[in-house]
């Protein structure tokens, strides 16, 4: 059988020359068939991270490269790149911690578990958000640095130690450190942000309760849509740089 995108042969069986124009239908006729594959599956990633996504009602500054990484984790999850979104979301969260540090001039800027460390030190965000990023960066580290395969924070022993799909346990990777980059999005704001309320009168959100590695769990039975947050005149922005 034929690869339905495969170059036109000849009847010797070699391959027709083609124009770049040619190579290009053929390269979108395949994408076009290969989008439909995973598309119910990025449908329902979509929606989850709609159910998380913070819109903030006013405008802000933000470091061109601190808005980028937060852009790309969102599309990397929706798309199933998962390491990537763990990668990327916890980069996020590493600006704005090391942003909120009072740090001496010139001083070399800090690994993301020293400016954790800092940061506890200096009660600016709360413990259980700061738990989930360092948490999250024991996952992080075998992708970013090489490590021995019976490290216990390796994909190959998480698999065993959970007996659970790698695919899976990547996504749920991938949803905490969203969470998280979230959380500290929220706290990037002095004072921070405060839930004012869904996107409909039936996802109205009343109170808000803990934290699960950053992500405000609601008290309402409902399903809970895009948060939307009041950001008043007299907030002001840690990361008010470009």
């Amino acid at each position: 059988m034929n690869y339905p995108f495969a170059p036109r042969a000849n009847p010797d069986g070699t391959v027709k020359p083609e124009t770049y124009e040619e190579f290009r239908e053929r390269v979108l006729a395949c994408l076009e068939e290969l989008d439909t594959m995973d598309r119910p599956e990025r449908a329902e990633r979509h929606i989850w991270i709609g159910k998380h996504h913070v819109h903030v009602g006013g405008g802000y500054w933000e470091r061109t490269e601190t808005s980028a990484v937060m852009q790309e984790a969102r599309s990397s999850y929706v798309s199933g790149n998962f390491i990537a979104t763990l990668v990327l979301a916890l980069a996020y969260s590493e600006h704005v911690i090391i942003d909120a540090l009072t740090l001496p001039p010139k001083k070399r800027t800090p690994t993301l578990a020293d400016a954790i460390k800092l940061a506890r030190e200096a009660d600016l965000f709360p413990g259980d958000l700061l738990d989930g990023a360092a948490k999250l960066s024991q996952f992080r580290n075998p992708y970013i640095h090489r490590r021995d395969s019976d490290d216990k924070d390796t994909m190959g022993q998480r698999v065993q130690n959970r007996k659970s799909h790698p695919v899976t346990i990547l996504e749920q990777d991938a949803r905490d450190a969203l969470l998280v980059m979230y959380g500290f999005f929220r706290h990037s704001f002095v004072p921070p942000l405060k839930p004012s309320g869904g996107t409909s009168p039936e996802c109205q959100v009343s109170e808000w309760r803990n934290f699960r590695y950053g992500a405000i769990v609601s008290s309402h039975p409902g399903p809970v849509q895009s948060e939307v947050l009041d950001a008043p005149p007299q907030y002001k922005i840690v990361r008010c740089c470009l």
